[in-house]
């Protein structure tokens, strides 16, 4: 007569039924364990800076790239999104090191299309700047706009948004 121990290690060694119940047993507590869990919530608070021509030499984008670069990194984690065009002959790279030097966080994304009228949708964008929020635990977007309704600030919800205007338009 086999005593629980031996069963249990007959099992083992000659059922491919044990194991499948018992991976299927692990899976399921994973999913389960995954839907009680949170995020641990970031000590420093998390900037991302966003414009489609983030790495530009106008102004504005000079602007945010200051802003990136010089934002207390002991008080923030600062992630900057930019065109994964980085045109050499533009001087994007110069830019790009300026910022990563500075201790910011560079997020490429590429899009196909942006409308010329306002609000201005990007189509295509990857990653979507939603997604990125959401998955890096964003607590702040700053971005440059003119105040009137725009893409990407208009869908973003539940973080606040700082709109940069250099000239001061409402």
């Amino acid at each position: 007569m086999f005593t629980l121990t031996e069963f249990h290690n007959h099992l083992k060694s000659n059922s491919k039924i044990y194991w499948f119940l018992r991976e299927q047993y692990v899976v399921l507590l994973s999913h389960l364990y995954r839907l009680t869990d949170h995020t641990a919530k970031s000590k420093k608070t998390r900037v991302l800076f966003y414009h489609i021509n983030s790495l530009g030499h106008a102004g504005t984008e000079k602007f945010l790239q200051i802003l990136a670069k010089y934002l207390n990194k002991d008080a923030y984690e600062v992630y900057f999104m930019y065109p994964d065009k980085l045109d050499e002959v533009k001087g994007y790279i110069d830019r790009y090191t300026y910022l990563a030097e500075g201790g910011v966080r560079m997020i490429p994304f590429e899009y196909s299309h942006t409308n010329s009228r306002p609000p201005h949708f990007i189509s295509g964008m990857n990653p979507d700047i939603k997604k990125t929020i959401t998955g890096l635990g964003i607590d702040i977007l700053i971005t440059p706009g003119a105040g009137c309704a725009d893409y990407p600030f208009s869908i973003i919800k539940n973080i606040p948004i700082i709109l940069l205007n250099i000239f001061g338009q409402p």
